[in-house]
């Protein structure tokens, strides 16, 4: 029988996780539905990939964004007063941005956690961006259920995809692509790394 859903049985909630280059979710193109659907989002990927954009992307036209710092001192507040702030647990839409080093700090996951389930109870979509120092947001997976969450993981393009990345920024500064045989093979590839080599080429 297995997970058969032929015959009105539920199917079953696996945790999900994408892996998308920012171009192919900030199209016209409707988002994946896990993306739109589910309330907690983790946008995950390198330095420079387009996280926060995308982030951004994944929510409402106007978020509450709350950053490294934002966090610091909600943190503190919420373990002084044990109980978040009305503006972070309200917010129609929250985007947590840069959020990293939660390593051996349980009290810190634990109030975290404590959060996004009472936003994802209330229906209100929270996006959990990655910081530049660790991956260390996902030990937040625990805090709530899988059918609650759902990860994107950000790669810079590769290949044909690198190519016409590059190619698309030639035309639209002027410049002949024919010149970018050197960003063509730009190691290591970044999207910055691109604009900085097209610089050069003026």
């Amino acid at each position: 029988m297995g997970n058969d859903t032929s015959r009105g049985a539920e199917p079953c909630v696996q945790p999900a996780l994408l892996t998308r280059t920012s171009r192919e979710l900030l199209g016209d193109r409707a988002l994946p539905t896990v993306l739109r659907t589910r309330e907690v989002r983790f946008v995950l990927g390198p330095e420079g990939v387009g996280k926060t954009t995308v982030g951004r992307r994944l929510l409402g036209p106007n978020p509450l964004e709350c950053d490294a710092e934002c966090v610091r001192k909600a943190l503190n507040l919420a373990g002084r007063q044990g109980a978040w702030s009305a503006q972070l647990l309200e917010a129609p839409d929250l985007l947590i941005d840069g959020l990293e080093c939660l390593h051996r700090r349980y009290g810190a996951v634990r109030l975290l956690g404590e959060l996004l389930k009472a936003r994802a109870l209330a229906g209100r979509p929270t996006v959990l961006i990655q910081g530049p120092a660790d991956t260390s947001v996902t030990l937040l997976y625990p805090e709530l259920p899988c059918e609650s969450r759902a990860t994107v993981l950000l790669r810079f393009p590769v290949g044909g995809g690198r190519r016409r990345y590059v190619t698309e920024r030639c035309r639209s500064r002027g410049i002949d692509p024919a010149r970018a045989a050197s960003v063509f093979a730009l190691e290591p590839w970044s999207y910055a790394g691109v604009e900085r080599s097209l610089d050069e080429l003026g």
